[in-house]
């Protein structure tokens, strides 16, 4: 029985069921061994012409968009967005050759040619036609898009780039009057036809700082009727160039935080948490510290921060229905009312610590 149990169990493990457990363990086990040496060749820069953008340039980024914003509605203009892939066809039929040369262009799965846009106005043309008997006129809309272009990369220029638009159909003015007549500028689209213009830094040490012009035929191209129309385009790259180079940015390099606030105890959290729910709904932004920390590491992180004030509940305060308030700036430590915490927080310092 021992020689025939072993020749069975010879058997068995030859068997092609077993091969192939085996095989797949193998494949399985190189599978493994490529996944870890594919983790370690991953590149933590992103892809080349494009931007990551950390806490301190989203600051910026929100800061610029915000004027951008205020500036659209003043002028009575709305907000508008589109996708970030269109029909290739929007862009190789109808904008001039160096455009469809940059294009990201692609097949998806359903085999359609798609794109990302390397530039707004040929999806703001082609939503307009889609309810061209529902839009009242004029039409004064803008919109901030991330638009890609691959193409060479210099100061001021990279392949994805976000870019304020501020386009009126029906009601196109002649600024021939406003501008300098410059022959020699032209715009890379076919689909201008009257006037263009470029704005520019008056060293010139850069690319143009905006531009647009008169496009009248552009929905005709597409399928609609002519109509009367006037845009530009003011990228983000090189105004922010432009404002680094004279020194005029803010400092984004910390939190927009109004205060830290903090419980001595596990006890007393809860009831700081109502307060800080309160400050928070009057537009105050509260660092709730929810982890068991030392006063010394919440007044650090507010001094590395910059952030002005340290709010802390401890049982003495609480006795009293107090909290105490550091001012970070000054030194100054207080305790004040929960009814008054809100008007102490809303007043700013006067300086931040450098």
């Amino acid at each position: 029985m021992g020689v025939i149990e072993r020749h069975l169990s010879s058997v068995s493990a030859a068997s092609p069921e077993n091969g192939a457990r085996s095989s797949a363990a193998v494949v399985q086990d190189k599978a493994a061994q490529m996944g870890k040496k594919a983790a370690v060749e991953i590149t933590l820069s992103p892809p080349r012409g494009t931007r990551d953008f950390y806490p301190e340039d989203q600051r910026l980024k929100t800061w610029l968009f915000d004027i951008w914003r205020d500036t659209a509605r003043r002028y009575s203009f709305e907000e508008y967005d589109a996708p970030v892939v269109e029909h290739v066809e929007l862009y190789i039929r109808k904008a001039g050759e160096e455009v469809t040369q940059q294009l990201y262009d692609f097949k998806d799965k359903g085999d359609r040619h798609l794109s990302l846009r390397p530039e707004m106005t040929p999806s703001l043309a082609r939503m307009v036609l889609a309810r061209k008997n529902a839009l009242p006129l004029p039409i004064k809309w803008f919109s901030i898009p991330q638009c890609w272009r691959y193409e060479r990369m210099t100061r001021g220029r990279r392949r994805e780039h976000y870019q304020w638009n501020m386009d009126i159909f029906a009601e196109a003015y002649d600024i021939r009057d406003w501008v300098e007549f410059d022959p020699s500028v032209v715009r890379g689209l076919a689909y201008y036809t009257g006037i263009v213009f470029e704005g520019f830094d008056r060293s010139r040490e850069l690319r143009a700082i905006c531009g647009g012009g008169r496009y009248d035929k552009l929905l005709e191209s597409i399928g609609g009727d002519a109509v009367p129309a006037v845009g530009f385009g003011f990228g983000d790259a090189v105004i922010v160039e432009l404002l680094k180079s004279k020194n005029l940015l803010p400092n984004f390099a910390h939190p927009n935080i109004d205060c830290i606030a903090y419980a001595m105890t596990d006890g007393l959290r809860g009831k700081l948490m109502q307060e800080v729910q309160k400050l928070r709904r009057r537009g105050i932004a509260v660092d709730a510290i929810l982890e068991e920390k030392k006063p010394k590491w919440v007044f650090q992180r507010a001094d590395k921060a910059k952030i002005p004030y340290v709010v802390i509940l401890g049982e003495d305060e609480d006795q009293q229905g107090l909290v105490s308030v550091k001012n970070m700036v000054t030194g100054q430590q207080q305790r004040v009312a929960y009814n008054e915490l809100s008007a102490l927080l809303s007043s700013t310092p006067q300086c931040k610590k450098e």
